[in-house]
């Protein structure tokens, strides 16, 4: 079984970060998933990942639990808000130039 690698930083539980190479398994799975519940505890985050369903109205089903220190959860929100800005930022770049 081959893996993909990648150059990463990964912060750890005592607010460091270090470079580490992440493998990336062939059979890693991509799951949709549509419903999203945070929970901050005093030494970690909790995060609840689940779909709403399509047959039934007005209810979802959790599927999945993630538990991630303070750290990585900081990590995580710095991340995801530039991925997201730099997202938008390209959108519009597309947009203008359609126009």
């Amino acid at each position: 079984m081959s893996e993909d690698k990648k150059q990463n930083e990964a912060a750890t539980s005592d607010n460091t970060v270090q470079k580490v190479t992440v493998n990336y398994a062939d059979d890693c799975d991509y799951k949709y998933r549509d419903v999203l519940n945070i929970f901050v505890g005093r030494g970690d985050v909790i995060l609840e990942l689940g779909n709403i369903h399509r047959s039934v109205v007005g209810q979802a089903t959790i599927s999945d639990r993630i538990a991630v220190s303070m750290a990585t959860a900081y990590d995580f929100h710095a991340r995801l808000g530039q991925a997201l800005k730099e997202a938008q930022e390209a959108l519009q770049k597309e947009m203008a130039r359609s126009q």
